[in-house]
Parts: structure tokens; sequence; C-alpha cells
């Protein structure tokens, strides 16, 4: 991402800035720091939480329609802690390799975040994208 590049942090800054003094333009800005951007800028935090068990299998099924009759999905989706993100990760790796839920929790059980560099390209990684605790 162009942050990660050198020099990046300082112009994503200030192109932030020139965003922040359009009156009628609305940014919203996902991070994993705990220090955004521009922290003289007024920022609304919202922190993601996890969602219910049935929203997180609606989530799966979405990016996995294939899947609608895994027996493994609760099982999955329970070991990832129905983070949404997490969720969406999981069903794409899992229709991208084609493995039942039971496999994708077996080998994130095994590799932990790591699967996801398989089958994945690095913009979708979970590596990248969310570190599970």
């Amino acid at each position: 991402t162009p942050w990660n590049a050198a020099e990046g942090q300082s112009e994503v800054e200030q192109v932030i800035r020139d965003i922040n003094r359009i009156p009628h333009v609305t940014l919203f800005v996902t991070i994993r720091s705990s220090s955004p951007p521009c922290e003289d800028l007024p920022w609304h935090r919202v922190d993601l939480r996890a969602v219910g068990a049935a929203a997180a299998r609606n989530i799966y099924i979405s990016w996995h329609p294939k899947s609608n009759e895994d027996p493994g999905i609760p099982g999955l989706l329970e070991l990832i802690g129905h983070m949404p993100l997490a969720v969406m990760l999981m069903a794409k790796f899992a229709a991208s390799t084609g493995l039942s839920a039971e496999d994708v929790a077996e080998k994130y059980k095994a590799l932990g975040t790591a699967v996801m560099g398989q089958g994945l390209d690095a913009k979708t990684s979970m590596d990248i994208c969310i570190g599970l605790s």
C-alpha cells in the first residue's frame, strides 16, 4: 500500500488532509493500528466486533454459496470468533481451494493465519488483513 512505501506516510497524510478540507465529503478509513494517520484530525473510531453465529454463517455462505450444506461451518466460525473479516476471508479461501470448512479449520489450527497465504493473493491474505487473537 502507499502507506508502507518509502516516504509514503507523509504523502498519504497529505491526501487525507486535502480530502478533509472538502466540506461535503466524508472519509471512511479502516486501519489495523491504534494510531490513525493525521492524529490532529478529529476521527470517529469504531471498533469492529464479532457478529452472532447466524450472521457469521450468512457472511460465509454469501462468499461461498456452494458450502450451504457444509456441516463444518459452525465449528470453523466458532474457531475464528465470528469476526466478519475473518469469516469472509476463510469463506473465500475455502471457495478458492475447494476445501470443506472442517478442512479449513484443521489447516487453520495447524498453520494459524499463515493458512490464508495459500490460494489467495497478498491483498486478501489474513496475515496482512487481520491477526486473530
